[in-house]
């Protein structure tokens, strides 16, 4: 789910890159080290720690030093080096080290989340490079695919179109929020299910397992960056562990004497891959119980979705948002299952917040820090995509959001965790941000993803104020309250506007779709 998911990384064009092993380190500027640090996700506990208490310029001004030397330690830690807080050689070559562009810090509440349902998966090719022959990309994928086989239930075998997993070669800006950044650097990515994309910088100097060119020139094996990326696809994250394929830094695949090593799982990577698909017992089984007051004797359909990344109403109909995927729905349960990217073409491989402006008609879809805005063309029933999109957003904006929704006044809501800031996407800014607990009284504890106000009582139902209302007889007196609903990960709540608390108990996400 992404919910990469993603999490993900901006453009890394403010560095120099090298191969550390045959070229000089550059120096690096605290400024671009601080970059680097919040791309990769070691500044943004300290920073989400230190915002409430200050305004963003005082931040910078009595804050910045201690959470840059905090963060610098989190990172050398996390490298193998020794925690100085200072911008040392070491931590220098480290940061120009060719590397995977998936971060190494992932907030807490997506670690271990994301596994396929299913235990037979298919991948297709759908670019090459020409530093690369196709029978030399076929084999290096096979082998790594079969790598990760080798060791779980999982099945991976190559289809021509409509695979789980698409598989291509690209550079710079390539229809994805995260551009490559040209020769070294970021050599690729990949998504965590089910979003199913892998990604290559065509810009590399790639090679398949050939030792002399690994040895003599500034080339990369194919091979190692297969075998790690897989393991994100597959639903691991980066590993600290010096061992682990699942490291983020790239190592050449030779020895001293200049032989071929092939790359292997760690006792680590095996462990880690066999404990998310419960190796050994019946796959995809979940074994946790659910402490909820609601349980329903219907069979769950494997189409239901598991989590919410967002949930849209527009024209009368309603979007629920995992994944890769895109559910439509009403009161009796899921109608129709969509492949995100066919839905919503040219958008991002899976959302972390979407919202529908009614009175713009339009629909955003948030990502990272890019946000896709599209019209529904009603004639045809598609969304289209709009001029000048996908486009940044606001560097004023002091998180990556992980939900939206449309507030009942009209304000939209960008949220994480305990953050949220309203956003204008006309003028593409934000106008206000603060701690959800100072304006939206007694939330749930988890993150709230979502806000549907229309409460999918019908799909007849398009005046909002109208919505908002739900009339209840209590002691033969007819009471007017505006009630809604609140998505966390995987359960929905009802929220009283007017009373500002919870009513009654969460509902599990699969017995509100009645799958």
């Amino acid at each position: 789910m992404l919910p990469i998911i993603l999490i993900f990384l901006s453009s890394f064009s403010l560095f120099t890159f090298c191969d550390v092993s045959t070229k000089q380190i550059d120096e690096i500027s605290v400024e671009k080290a601080a970059q680097y640090l919040s791309n990769y996700g070691y500044m943004k506990e300290i920073i989400s720690l230190t915002l409430p208490n200050f305004p963003s310029s005082e931040v910078t001004l009595r804050h910045n030093s201690v959470t840059i030397s905090d963060a610098l330690k989190k990172f050398q830690k996390f490298a193998g080096l020794k925690p100085t807080g200072k911008l040392d050689a070491a931590t220098m070559k480290k940061m120009q080290q060719k590397r995977c562009g998936r971060p190494d810090v992932i907030a807490l509440r997506q670690k271990g989340k994301y596994k396929w349902a299913k235990s037979d998966l298919t991948y297709s090719i759908e670019s090459l490079t020409s530093e690369l022959s196709e029978s030399e990309v076929r084999d290096a994928l096979k082998k790594a695919f079969d790598t990760w086989s080798a060791v779980t239930r999982i099945t991976l075998n190559e289809i021509s179109e409509k695979a789980d997993i698409t598989i291509a070669f690209a550079r710079r800006m390539h229809n994805d929020p995260w551009p490559f950044d040209g020769e070294g650097g970021i050599l690729a990515h990949a998504t965590l299910p089910s979003s199913g994309i892998l990604h290559f910088d065509s810009d590399e100097k790639w090679v398949y397992m050939n030792s002399d060119a690994i040895s003599r020139y500034d080339t990369t094996d194919v091979l190692q960056v297969a075998i790690h990326e897989i393991g994100h696809v597959l639903g691991l994250e980066h590993s600290a562990d010096s061992d682990s394929i699942m490291l983020p830094f790239y190592r050449d695949t030779v020895d001293n004497r200049g032989n071929y090593i092939t790359p292997k799982l760690s006792a680590s990577d095996v462990r880690n891959i066999q404990y998310l698909y419960e190796y050994g017992s019946n796959f995809g089984t979940d074994s946790s119980n659910d402490d909820n007051d609601f349980n329903s004797d219907k069979k769950i359909d494997v189409n239901c979705p598991d989590e919410v990344d967002g949930i849209i109403t527009t024209d009368g109909s309603n979007y629920l948002f995992s994944g890769n995927k895109v559910y439509e729905f009403d009161r009796s349960g899921v109608k129709k299952e969509y492949l995100l990217k066919n839905l919503f073409p040219n958008g991002p491989p899976f959302v972390q917040g979407a919202l529908s402006n009614s009175r713009t008609d339009k629909t955003l879809l948030f990502h990272g820090k890019m946000v896709f805005v599209y019209n529904l063309e009603k004639s045809t029933k598609k969304f289209v995509l709009q001029p000048n999109y996908p486009k940044k957003l606001p560097t004023a904006l002091n998180f990556k959001p992980m939900g939206a929704f449309l507030w009942h006044e009209g304000s939209q809501i960008l949220i994480n965790g305990n953050h949220f800031a309203t956003y204008d996407e006309n003028w593409n800014r934000v106008t206000l941000q603060n701690e959800v607990i100072n304006y939206f009284d007694n939330f749930p504890a988890e993150p709230i993803r979502v806000i549907d106000f229309k409460r999918i009582i019908s799909n007849s139902v398009s005046n909002l104020l109208v919505a908002l209302i739900e009339t209840v007889n209590f002691s033969g007196v007819l009471i007017r309250r505006m009630r809604v609903l609140l998505f966390g990960d995987n359960k929905v709540y009802k929220y009283d506007i007017k009373e500002k608390r919870v009513i009654g108990r969460a509902m599990p996400l699969k017995t509100f779709l009645h799958c």
